[in-house]
């Protein structure tokens, strides 16, 4: 009865027999054909001598199934349809051990077909409807196997999904356990079986299981919550909002580090690849306890660790320097020096260690570079870039981007890094042969962030015959918007060491894509160009008046009123840099007098975010906002309505009114104004006139040069005229108006 005897019983050729003994006839039926017997729907008659003999059995076959050389010789004799069959006898021993069988064969990647191909599908969801545990919990441990890595059981197994959702009520700890992995199982990687499970409650269950009292109930809810989460971001935004996060955060806590790692695993399940619901659960796990990860020996959190740490630091100045000063450095470069990590954490640890060097429109910070450097890590990362370090292209590649981003703005890792005598630009340059795309756009990444703002730099690539043009041009004629923008971002910065074109053709072509990606129909394109659009609009002269001239301002104005907070906030930093140009503070400053609220939406998505903003425009803003901003005056925003909806008025009612105006012209009548010209006085005079007689001279205006002398124009106003002339007299500088009469 132990499965060491399974290789004797094989070896006596005991398998055929024992399958023979399998052999299920209806007598109800004499004209069906012994496939159809095999897998009837309906329960055959079948004498309990023969149950007996099913039962025993199948006994001695389920104590050595596990055995991968039986489980051959099972499949090979033909035991599914038969083990099938007996599914529809009412015996629960007999059912169990089938399943058991079942789930044991299932590991053959042929099973997986002929197992539902044979009607087991439907046998094993009706097992589901009964309440017997060992019966429920072997017949879910079969559909589980079934499904793991098998889109088409998956789909086959839907009807599945509302049954093991009640199951995971039921009074036992096995059950909830084998449930919630099984679910896991259906749902991973299949985008509808995700959706169904989100639909109903089967989420809330889980996350209420995730707060067991039992560690293996918890685990396989977190494994469940995982597998619901896996690329689909829409589960992750109902996970989100269900708060599912809270409990795992707490698993983290408990001293078993495989409990710890599943809760790591779902957490990053949930945030998936995008960087702001990373950060958010970042955010809430708290940087200790992220630091934690590297102290442990798991491969499992040092990556995810890493992946947090690079959520956190992303364009986040702020963090970036509270995760220097709380010592989330020194544990990853450890990690880097060690032989023993593997290259899914190397790469993680030199992504996150460049994340940490860069903030928004590539400033640099400044803090981190230094710490990174005091803690050896560029030597290091050389030995990664080189080719005989044995690393893929991708972390090379990866090494060599995390370089160019620890020298940007800091001259003193600059000459570090050129002290290295194993370093070379020309190392980086040998990546870009490679036949990948993607790792040929980071290398020409890497030398774009080398030579950002770095005339030095430049030269030096120059010297090595710079970058042809030819490099680029996969990219921009690509139907990839993301390449695109990475390669008009390139080329700018770059276009001083293309020798095949002038500078001024390359910035053109790349800052009108740039400009056309910022109206893209993807959401993605948008935020990527509008990062790209903050980082040239500080590089060279020239480059912020075409951008503007292209069309980047009235577009990223449009863009703060995109859905999507991520476009919002990057239009708003795009607009910010732009702000420190003339025209283009001028073209924002007249938008934002014609648009009342655009100042405030401008200023509420670039307040998240580390962008930086004019100065001189801010306060031009507040000083027309004292005077008043015209569009205030709009009907549309609260002004005086243009035409009034008065009643009609009558002729004689007109012919009164124009009467009263005259009687009041004829009682106010209107200053009088006179202009006079004094002898010619010499260039340069100042002299205002003075006030005498309760008179007053309004202004004094220079009036044309003539023949070097410069005559003098006095405009008066008088508030009467009694005589018929008026004449100004001069004595010292004084006027007098003088009436006759």
């Amino acid at each position: 009865t132990q499965s060491t005897w399974g290789k004797p019983i094989l070896s006596a050729n005991g398998v055929p027999p024992l399958v023979a003994l399998l052999k299920m006839e209806d007598p109800s039926s004499e004209n069906s054909s012994p496939r159809d017997s095999e897998v009837a729907t309906t329960s055959p008659v079948v004498s309990e001598t023969q149950v007996n003999i099913y039962v025993l059995t199948v006994s001695v076959i389920c104590n050595i199934s596990d055995v991968g050389d039986i489980r051959e010789a099972l499949a090979n004799h033909g035991a599914a349809p038969r083990l099938i069959a007996l599914l529809s006898l009412g015996n629960a021993d007999l059912q169990s051990r089938c399943a058991t069988i079942l789930s044991d064969l299932s590991y053959l990647p042929r099973m997986k077909k002929d197992i539902p191909d044979h009607g087991g599908v439907d046998k094993l969801c009706n097992l589901l409807k009964g309440n017997l545990e060992d019966v429920l919990a072997n017949t879910i441990k079969a559909i589980e196997i079934l499904c793991t890595d098998n889109y088409d059981n998956q789909v086959n197994f839907q009807v599945a999904i509302g049954l093991l959702v009640d199951i995971l009520l039921m009074n036992s700890n096995i059950l909830k356990a084998v449930a919630s992995r099984c679910l896991g199982a259906l749902c991973r990687h299949n985008h509808d079986n995700q959706l169904m499970l989100v639909d109903g409650e089967a989420i809330q269950r889980l996350v209420d299981l995730m707060k067991s009292r039992s560690i293996d109930v918890q685990m396989n809810a977190a494994l469940a919550v995982e597998d619901v989460s896996l690329d689909n971001p829409d589960t992750q935004d109902v996970i989100i909002d269900l708060q599912a996060f809270k409990p795992l955060i707490r698993l983290l806590k408990v001293w078993s580090i495989e409990v710890k790692e599943q809760a790591a695993c779902s957490l990053l399940a949930i945030g998936g690849d995008n960087h702001v619901k990373l950060k958010f659960l970042a955010i809430k796990i708290t940087i200790p306890q992220v630091i934690d990860m590297f102290l442990l020996p798991s491969e499992k959190l040092h990556y995810v660790g890493c992946q947090l740490v690079s959520a956190l630091a992303w364009e986040d100045v702020s963090y970036q320097t509270r995760l220097a000063q709380e010592s989330a450095i020194p544990p990853m470069v450890r990690l880097l020096r060690s032989s023993k990590a593997s290259d899914r954490v190397i790469h993680s640890v030199v992504r996150a260690l460049g994340t940490l060097c860069l903030g928004v429109a590539h400033r640099n910070t400044k803090l981190t570079q230094r710490k990174i450097a005091d803690e050896t890590a560029i030597p290091h990362l050389v030995a990664v870039l080189l080719i005989e370090s044995g690393f893929s292209a991708e972390i090379r590649v990866e090494a060599g981007l995390t370089l160019a981003k620890l020298s940007v703005g800091c001259w003193e890792n600059q000459v570090i890094l050129k002290e290295e005598q194993l370093f070379s630009y020309r190392t980086v340059f040998d990546l870009l042969a490679n036949r990948d795309k993607q790792v040929k756009l980071m290398a020409l990444m890497a030398i774009a962030t080398f030579a950002f703002n770095n005339t030095t730099s430049q030269n030096e690539i120059k010297s090595f015959g710079g970058i042809s043009i030819h490099n680029f041009i996969p990219y921009l004629e690509s139907n990839n918007e993301g390449f695109q923008a990475s390669a008009a971002f390139q080329m700018t910065v770059l276009a001083r060491v293309i020798p095949e074109e002038d500078i001024v053709s390359l910035t053109s072509v790349s800052v009108k894509l740039l400009s056309a990606l910022l109206r893209s129909k993807l959401p993605e394109s948008r935020v990527l160009a509008a990062r790209f659009v903050a980082s040239i609009a500080h590089t060279r002269a020239g480059v912020p008046d075409a951008l503007i001239t292209s069309g980047a301002v009235e577009a990223c104005i449009n863009n703060l009123e995109h859905t999507s907070e991520q476009v919002r906030q990057a239009a708003a930093v795009a607009l910010g840099y732009l702000t420190f140009n003339r025209t283009g503070m001028r073209a924002l400053l007249t938008a934002c007098r014609s648009q009342l609220d655009l100042f405030e939406r401008l200023m509420e998505n670039l307040e998240p975010s580390d962008g930086l903003i004019s100065k001189e425009f801010t306060d031009e803003i507040r000083v027309n906002k004292i005077i008043g901003i015209p569009s205030e005056h709009l009907e549309c925003n609260g002004g005086p309505p243009v035409q009034t909806d008065a009643r009609p008025i009558s002729a004689a009612m007109r012919l009164a009114l124009r009467r009263t105006r005259r009687i009041r012209s004829a009682s106010q009548p209107k200053p009088q104004r006179f202009t006079l010209r004094s002898a010619p006085q010499p260039s340069g005079f100042t002299k205002s006139p003075k006030v005498e007689g309760g008179r007053t001279i309004r202004s004094a205006l220079a009036g044309p040069q003539r023949g070097g002398r410069r005559h003098r124009s006095v405009t008066i106003s008088v508030d009467s005229v009694e005589g018929d002339s008026v004449c100004v007299r001069e004595e010292e500088g004084n006027y007098t108006v003088v009436f006759d009469g």
